[in-house]
């Protein structure tokens, strides 16, 4: 199963996620919906997320999360950002915080070989997204 199929099933049949967008570029957005919270809030929406794709060697980088309350009537939404970040971000070890100069893996990292799943998930979530890109650019979607 590619990357991308994978997250949107673990996040709808795992999480029962109320909203999943994913993005062409890569990017996703979660939305849960609330009249009450129940103790429920962006950081636990995040570490579940978080914990559920790690099962599966993915690893992600949260961009944003926001809490849109609003007085009743109208609906109210926790939202996170976050996009699959296996590999450093601006050329910095997510390990370690040095300049990315590892063949290997980390040194310090004890799971290199954890991360050389999440790089050949991250390139593969890539390449299914340029085709299915490509595949609706053939047949005049947007």
């Amino acid at each position: 199963m590619n990357t991308l199929k994978q997250i949107q099933k673990t996040l709808r049949d795992y999480l029962r996620v109320d909203k999943l967008i994913c993005r062409g570029d890569g990017t996703f957005t979660v939305k849960e919906y609330y009249f009450y919270s129940h103790g429920m809030t962006c950081d636990s929406i995040q570490k579940d997320i978080e914990t559920q794709l790690a099962k599966h060697g993915i690893k992600i980088r949260v961009t944003s999360k926001e809490n849109h309350f609003n007085s009743w009537p109208k609906d109210s939404w926790m939202q996170v950002d976050f996009e699959v970040a296996a590999k450093p971000i601006e050329g910095k070890c997510h390990t370690c915080g040095e300049l990315n100069s590892h063949s290997k893996g980390c040194p310090q990292s004890e799971n290199s070989e954890m991360d050389k799943m999440a790089n050949e998930a991250v390139d593969s979530l890539h390449k299914s997204i340029k085709t299915t890109m490509a595949n609706r650019s053939e047949k005049g979607l947007s």
